[in-house]
């Protein structure tokens, strides 16, 4: 039997109770669609740190979102929500969330609710098993990680397994915390999730993650109607947009973005999920201003050095799964990803050249295909046991090497592929700086932790946006920007940058001073400023 779920992510209902102009037209387009439920992926209202609302006040935004979703009510469609940080910042909004959706088992009947709802629980539709875990920042609770783990397991039966959460693992517009994505990335591997979707970062991005483990889809699904949208960052629009088009690393479809930006356009989105068996389909729909519903994004060839990048990470991840190799799935070819080629190409009989060429991407992709796949033992390396790591490298790998050292620890390398002396000494002084064995090898895992740093540094943030305010108190539109930005960037604020000093970047104020340990006062004064620079290493 063939089915849709839809999927809404950030709705945020004002402080003020007031509905996105619009959601009411998502919703018409969404229940046009026939869906058997609707998902909603969290920050359903506007709460922040600190802003004081009481239980009463908090309340009257779940009034609000109750009389936006009553269509679906209205036509059987049950809704299934998920908090999000906004939904949970103080007790009052935690009590709030629950009090609205304590009747969830009579709204959503005769889906039948099993766990913790309304905060992590999961629902069966068919042969599709769908969790909702409460997790509402880059970490998960333990107890919510014991209970994820124990629902997955006993959902081993089902053809098919979704988790929904409101952060997703990695991010398009931030910086990632890695553990957080390992630790749970790993768990959604395990039990065999096909797909964890996600909403917070009011975009759209479908990617693959590669957890160590085994890989998981993750799909974020944009937003309805928030008041205001993010772009993708840095490194995703120079891999993956050119122009005023975009390209999907999970399914190469292509979508418009504001040139120069990153922002996608257009901004209001929900996601759909067709489901057949243990197949299944996601498709993002736009809902223009004049209420039309078009699809998100489309088949567009991406140009040549986008399709390098795409075929690039799905090697890794094929390399990673066959042969075990452990590699970062960044559509980046450096040192390990050029020696995994090379034993692949090796095992396989085909020319060793280490490059990720037609012919070795169309062989990994038919030995991908083949259900009783298994890691195959790397090969001997060339010329037997008794070389050393250095050794096994090529010289461009050596380059890349010797350049990410002089980035990384200021070694003052000439880049000529030689793996000598000083350059054993330089590596070896950064392993022991890494807290590695100081052997001067470059070994897999000294490779892959280079790798990371190397990334890491390259994705240092943009420089924020306005005028950097001198040492007294910030009292310019172009200084107030750039305060929010900063507080975007060092606490995860949230805050629209429009250089207006509202009650919602006061409240961000007093929530980075408690946390810096200064007078929580909401003045962006000299010693506010000034820890705000040393947070984000700018003093």
């Amino acid at each position: 039997m063939t089915f849709r779920i839809a999927i809404l992510g950030d709705i945020h209902i004002s402080t003020r109770g007031r509905v996105a102009d619009a959601l009411p037209a998502v919703i018409e387009r969404v229940i046009e669609r026939e869906p058997r439920c609707v998902l909603l992926a969290g920050d359903m209202t506007s709460g922040n740190p600190d802003d004081g609302y009481d239980l009463a006040r908090v309340q009257s935004w779940w009034e609000a979102l109750d009389g936006a979703l009553a269509p679906f009510a209205a036509a059987g469609i049950p809704v299934l929500p998920i908090a999000g940080n906004h939904d949970t910042y103080t007790a009052a909004h935690r009590e709030g969330y629950r009090r609205a959706w304590a009747d969830l088992a009579q709204r959503i009947h005769p889906l039948t609710p099993s766990g913790m709802p309304p905060r992590s629980y999961s629902v069966r539709l068919d042969g599709l098993h769908i969790a909702l875990a409460e997790i509402v920042d880059q970490g998960i609770d333990g107890a919510v990680e014991r209970w994820l783990a124990d629902d997955l397991a006993a959902a081993a039966d089902a053809d098919l397994r979704f988790v929904v959460g409101h952060v997703p693992l990695r991010s398009a517009m931030g910086r990632t915390n890695t553990a957080f994505e390992r630790r749970l990335g790993s768990l959604l591997v395990e039990h065999g999730v096909a797909c964890y979707f996600a909403g917070h970062e009011h975009l759209v991005w479908d990617i693959g993650i590669d957890t160590g483990a085994g890989a998981v889809r993750q799909v974020i699904v944009g937003t309805p109607g928030a008041r205001y949208t993010f772009p993708l960052r840095g490194p995703l629009r120079r891999q993956f947009c050119r122009g005023a088009k975009g390209w999907m690393p999970w399914s190469r479809l292509c979508f418009d973005v504001e040139y120069g930006t990153g922002a996608q356009v257009p901004t209001v989105t929900f996601a759909e999920v067709e489901v057949s068996g243990s197949d299944y389909a996601v498709e993002m729909y736009a809902v223009r201003a004049d209420g039309r519903v078009e699809p998100f994004w489309h088949f567009e060839a991406p140009p040549a050095d986008v399709a390098a990048v795409i075929d690039l990470r799905h090697a890794q991840r094929g390399l990673n799964r066959v042969m075990d190799a452990g590699l970062v799935v960044d559509g980046l070819i450096g040192p390990a990803t050029r020696a995994a080629l090379r034993d692949y190409q090796a095992m396989e009989g085909l020319p060793v050249t280490g490059e990720p060429d037609a012919e070795t991407r169309d062989r990994l992709a038919a030995r991908l295909a083949d259900p009783d796949v298994v890691a195959i033992p790397p090969p001997v390396a060339p010329g037997g046991p008794g070389l050393d790591a250095a050794e096994r490298l090529a010289e461009e790998d050596v380059r890349w090497l010797q350049r990410a050292l002089n980035r990384l620890a200021d070694a003052g390398l000439v880049v000529d592929g030689q793996f000598g002396p000083r350059s054993r000494a330089a590596l070896a002084g950064w392993q022991a700086a890494a807290g590695l064995p100081a052997t001067g090898e470059p070994d897999d895992e000294t490779l892959t932790r280079l790798r990371l740093a190397f990334e890491a540094l390259l994705e240092a943030p943009e420089p924020l946006p306005g005028t950097q305010p001198d040492d007294g108190r910030v009292d310019t539109r172009g200084e107030t920007r750039w305060l929010q930005a900063a507080l975007n960037r060092a606490i995860g604020a949230d805050l629209v940058v429009d250089g207006l000093m509202g009650r919602n970047t006061r409240a961000a104020v007093r929530r980075f001073q408690a946390d810096a340990g200064l007078t929580v006062d909401g003045i962006a004064g000299r010693n506010t400023l000034a820890a705000l620079r040393a947070r984000l290493g700018l003093s």
